[in-house]
């Protein structure tokens, strides 16, 4: 009967520790996937204002007139893949 209880208790402590571990690993993903979700958000908005400057600069090219800045579809076409 002894050996039954000491068998059970190091279960019970197996199960404990397993379950610390579980929960240690679950929060340092979470922490990951949270300093991830930031870094993704800051560069989405970096590409947002950048593609508001590119659309800017677009607006500017057309009332001005492509022709009295020099401008022609091939520098149109690379600004826009930039």
């Amino acid at each position: 009967m002894a050996a039954l209880e000491s068998h059970y208790d190091t279960m019970v402590d197996a199960v404990s520790t397993m379950k610390e571990l579980y929960d240690s690993i679950s929060d340092e993903l979470v922490s990951a996937f949270e300093s991830m979700n930031e870094e993704m958000d800051k560069s989405i908005a970096r590409i947002e204002h950048m593609t508001s400057i590119a659309d800017t600069f677009y607006n500017i090219i057309d009332l001005a007139g492509k022709e009295s800045l020099g401008i022609n579809k091939s520098l149109l076409n690379d600004i826009r893949s930039t």
